[in-house]
């Protein structure tokens, strides 16, 4: 038996009887792989970019909003920022637009963004989850299941900035898609270049 099949069998051993203990393994080496800032406090996270910033920012794109917590702290930290919230799944959506219903810096798009505009369909394992995305994963070994299916649109984001926020500065980018970050880049097109942090 050699090391490999070794490891590889204490590792299934984990996952089978304790799968609270892997996915804390999981995190543990996201983190520190720098895969999702996981900071227990979104303010430390901001502070951690506000060191790459010169100026308070103005304009922030939130790509995968979930409940809007992101947003929040964003507006929390800059009362005037102006954040544009992506979210395709219709129960976050009716969340955020109740929770952001008397401010008008905050612009819902209830769309996902990707390299394909069109219909398609948000997997999960609840509806609204955190955990949703546009690929049907295989979390069985943690006991998730990634049967809810809801149909969404989803739209390049090249084309949702030349229509509604055109040659402006885009200061801050955060994408949270469970999987889908680099599709959503690849959506920028030219807008790559007016964005100042990511």
């Amino acid at each position: 038996m050699t090391y490999e099949s070794t490891l590889i069998e204490i590792v299934n051993h984990i996952i089978k009887c304790h799968p609270e203990f892997a996915q804390h393994i999981e995190s543990l080496a996201a983190l520190s792989l720098g895969k999702g800032f996981n900071s227990p406090d979104k303010r430390t996270e901001i502070q951690t970019w506000k060191e790459f910033l010169d100026i308070e920012p103005a304009l922030a794109i939130d790509i995968g909003g979930n409940v809007g917590d992101y947003t929040q702290t964003l507006l929390d930290e800059f009362p005037n920022i102006e954040v544009h919230t992506f979210e395709p799944s219709s129960v976050n959506i009716r969340i955020l637009k109740e929770r952001f219903c008397n401010n008008d810096k905050v612009i819902i798009v209830p769309k996902g963004i990707s390299t394909k505009p069109g219909i398609t369909q948000l997997f999960s394992d609840q509806a609204g989850s955190g955990m949703a995305s546009l690929t049907k994963r295989d979390l069985s070994h943690f006991n998730i299941s990634f049967e809810q299916v809801e149909t969404i649109e989803t739209i390049l984001f090249s084309d949702y900035q030349s229509a509604n926020i055109s040659n402006r500065v885009i200061d801050i980018v955060k994408i949270d898609i469970e999987g889908h970050e680099l599709d959503a880049l690849r959506s920028f097109g030219s807008a790559i270049f007016n964005t100042r942090l990511i």
